[in-house]
């Protein structure tokens, strides 16, 4: 589905390597054409899993297909 202009979409990324105490790093491995506009980010992490959030920063939607995030947990 479509990113909308100015929107977040925020799911959950279920692991059993991610502890409370972790550190999750992200990035936007490909995706949108409009890349410089997307963004991911952890904005919580919990045992078992981290909740991620995609935004879109750009005025226009981003309906370019499947996105790929890449995700290391320390």
């Amino acid at each position: 589905p479509a990113l909308a202009a100015a929107a977040e979409q925020e799911f959950t990324v279920t692991n059993s390597q991610c502890h409370a105490d972790s550190v999750v790093l992200v990035a936007v491995a490909s995706g949108p054409s409009d890349a410089e506009h997307v963004f991911a980010f952890v904005s919580s992490i919990a045992e078992g899993s981290f909740t991620l959030v995609i935004s879109n920063l750009a005025t226009t939607n981003q309906a370019d297909g499947a996105m790929a995030i890449n995700f290391a947990i320390l």
